[in-house]
């Protein structure tokens, strides 16, 4: 840390400030019992994951007769996740004028959709965490800490509480960032396909 700070004191002034930062709210979340959550997370604690379920619902019988306001790649996706549960789920899932037939909670106990949840999460997750990684410069410590900093964000907290498809908008863009300038003409190729 000391060759840190002498090197590039910007930096350590960042680093510690996040760290300090942190730290600070984890003490506040443990002192208030968790409170603290309440004003960093989404205002209605039950709408917890729900764009994902939101947007899983919404794209039948048309993402667009339902009230969709993602664009139709958006919606092309949760229709292919969507696929992964059973169809007698999906028809019980909403009304066709997009209101839910099930409460918040009945959709978090349904187990297929927990599970494709649970698939979409794990892979935003991770994909998020290796495109960070392979954009930071630095020793391998110190990318592992920018990625380790970056996801307990607040505004990366926000996104997963939501389970917001901004995550994958997010992950598309550092790919491109990352492979357009590639040697390869078919990794160039998928670095124009993720900025699309």
């Amino acid at each position: 840390m000391r060759t840190l700070v002498k090197k590039e004191p910007e930096k350590a002034f960042y680093y510690s400030l996040t760290v300090i930062l942190t730290l600070y709210m984890l003490v506040f979340a443990c002192v208030t019992h968790g409170l603290t959550f309440k004003y960093i997370l989404y205002r209605d604690e039950a709408d917890t994951f729900m764009d994902f379920f939101n947007s899983l619902a919404m794209t039948f019988p048309d993402p667009y007769v339902t009230g969709s306001i993602y664009p139709p790649l958006a919606s092309m996706l949760y229709r292919i996740l969507s696929a992964m549960v059973p169809p007698l789920t999906i028809r019980t899932l909403a009304w066709p004028d997009g209101g839910f037939v099930m409460s918040v909670q009945e959709l978090k106990l349904e187990q297929s959709l927990m599970f494709v949840f649970m698939i979409y999460f794990l892979a935003t997750t991770l994909a998020l965490a290796y495109s960070l990684y392979e954009m930071k410069r630095g020793a391998k410590y110190e990318r592992a800490f920018f990625v380790f900093v970056a996801m307990f964000s607040t505004p990366m907290l926000f996104l997963f509480e939501r389970a917001n498809i901004m995550v994958l908008a997010l992950i598309f863009t550092l790919l491109y960032l990352l492979w357009r300038e590639s040697d390869s003409k078919i990794v160039r190729e998928a670095a124009l396909i993720c900025l699309a």
